[in-house]
């Protein structure tokens, strides 16, 4: 039996790890492999547990989507 610690977040604690996750990609691009290592690290030190597979991916994604859309906005300021 896995004795693995596990449980469900709520948007709330999902975006707090994906706003920490945004700082991070505003100092250094990243990798899709250390972004899910840095989703499980952060989950681990603000939680107490790691995460599941798909919740490391949908934070990754997230995270990922928020760090594009603000280089799409900061390319169009700057273009006009």
């Amino acid at each position: 039996m896995n004795n693995a610690k596990t449980r469900f977040l709520n948007d709330n604690e999902i975006e707090r790890i994906v706003d920490e996750m945004k700082a991070t990609l505003e100092i250094s691009p990243l990798s899709h492999f250390r972004k899910c290592e840095l989703a499980i690290e952060l989950c681990l030190e603000l939680y107490g547990f790691k995460p599941t597979k798909p919740l490391t991916l949908l934070i990754t994604k997230k995270a990922t989507y928020h760090w594009h859309a603000v280089k799409v906005s900061t390319a169009a300021t700057l273009a006009n």
